[in-house]
């Protein structure tokens, strides 16, 4: 692990050095890469779906909010409260459907019930009652129906399978699972839930219902109507990690965080050394292909731009402030690290996020 932070840190100053144009005039050249430069002039495109229009978002959430119920068919662990009209004697509250679909009840026993509609399973019971009873009028009142369920599992306090009687939304059924977990972190309770790769899925399908917005922002247009069968599942925040180090007053791995901005986990680094520089390197993908962002952290602490977003597994780097002093770091070390570099170098790509430097 030492090895590789080291790595990255040298990978992060030579793509610095190579973009800089005030340079120690007596330190070697840097080195001489090309470089994909591309201008971001909008942070929150980053995680938005290049693959879908909001249009067409909009579009399906307004026809998953159109889909109705199917028509309740009584199940295995249906409970009924009975009442037979003029015959308080065989009135039966807390009656339940048995594992094999029947139900029990006074004088005519067991009365297969499963698959069958209300009125369908009334009918069936007046008629068997009419041997004892003249023109019997049943009524049957449920209580607890459960023909149709949903799984949700993840960073819920209670989770498990919920059964419902076809009217259950997304919101709805994280609060019957008791809401979020929380955990201790870094001496604070945080919520333990990462909405952003939470999803609910259909089928095969997933359904493009943005949980942040729901649930952070209340957009109820996100508040979709479940069906039976569906899957909800809230991702771990702790599963992932971030790392910063350099020029800040606690180098480490941080717990990734929803919607965590470059602002936050300088913060969470309990804030900038004296020595640090004003540009910060944000290096995200695997090391054969990485992507780096240099970001203007003064500005963004200043309020003059827009505080940029740290996705799961970000590696952030703060170099020091005297540039002239890396190339002498660099040349200390590049004799061993110089081949694997460039190789390594030649296929990344670097966005400087700042319009201006």
């Amino acid at each position: 692990m030492h090895n590789f932070i080291l790595f990255i840190r040298l990978l992060a100053l030579s793509l610095l050095l190579s973009s800089c144009a005030s340079l120690d005039k007596t330190s070697p050249p840097p080195l001489e890469l090309p470089l994909v430069l591309q201008k971001i002039a909008d942070v929150e495109t980053l995680d938005e779906p290049a693959h879908i229009s909001q249009q067409r978002l909009e579009q399906e959430l307004t026809n998953l909010h159109q889909v109705k119920p199917g028509t309740y068919e009584i199940s295995a662990g249906d409970k009924f409260n009975i009442f037979v009209y003029g015959e308080p004697d065989l009135n039966t509250k807390q009656a339940i459907v048995k594992l094999d679909g029947s139900l029990t009840f006074k004088l005519i026993g067991d009365v297969q019930v499963a698959g069958k509609t209300v009125p369908q399973a009334t009918a069936l019971m007046e008629r068997k009652l009419q041997r004892y009873i003249l023109f019997p009028k049943v009524t049957l009142m449920p209580y607890d129906m459960r023909s149709a369920s949903i799984t949700i599992i993840g960073k819920v306090i209670h989770p498990g399978v919920y059964y419902f009687d076809g009217s259950l939304r997304a919101a709805e059924a994280i609060g019957l699972a008791g809401g979020f977990s929380t955990g201790i972190f870094d001496d604070n309770t945080i919520e333990l839930a990462d909405l952003e790769h939470s999803y609910i899925q259909r089928g095969e399908y997933l359904l493009p219902v943005d949980l942040t917005k729901l649930i952070r922002k209340g957009n109820m247009h996100h508040n979709v109507p479940l069906v039976d069968g569906d899957y909800v599942y809230i991702a771990s925040s702790m599963s992932q990690e971030v790392f910063i180090t350099g020029e800040v007053n606690k180098p480490s791995y941080y717990g990734y965080s929803e919607r965590m901005t470059l602002a936050r986990l300088v913060s969470r680094a309990q804030g900038l050394l004296l020595s640090a520089n004003s540009h910060v390197l944000v290096i995200r993908g695997n090391i054969k292909h990485p992507l780096v962002y240099k970001v203007n952290i003064d500005k963004i602490l200043n309020g003059e731009t827009r505080d940029f977003l740290i996705q799961p597994n970000d590696l952030v780097y703060v170099p020091k402030s005297m540039i002239g002093s890396w190339n002498s770091f660099l040349t200390q070390l590049m004799p061993t690290l110089e081949t694997m570099l460039t190789g390594l170098l030649l296929e990344r790509g670097v966005h400087d996020f700042q319009s201006r430097n």
